[in-house]
């Protein structure tokens, strides 16, 4: 967290994507198990999600592709000057 790592450096970034998205996306079976109730404990589906309330960023899953997602989270990484990395005193 910002406590941690120092807020000058910390960026909340949210995948944000709709638990249909995820489950058509699974390559896991994670999903398919936790509606066979197999799994239990997963947000959005056996238990309730919460999404941040103030990201630094929130990225579309569903409406961008992968190669948009990244131009995003690194355009607000090198907004906060995070990438490339600051030089350290």
């Amino acid at each position: 967290t910002a406590d941690i790592i120092g807020k000058d450096r910390y960026v909340e970034i949210h995948v944000e994507a709709p638990v249909e998205w995820c489950e058509q996306h699974d390559t896991t079976g994670l999903y398919r198990k936790a509606r066979e109730g197999e799994v239990r404990n997963l947000a959005g589906v056996t238990m309730p999600y919460e999404r941040p309330a103030n990201p630094h960023l929130r990225v579309a899953a569903d409406q961008v592709s992968v190669e948009a997602a990244a131009d995003q989270v690194l355009a607000r990484l090198r907004k906060d000057g995070i990438f490339p990395a600051r030089p350290t005193a």
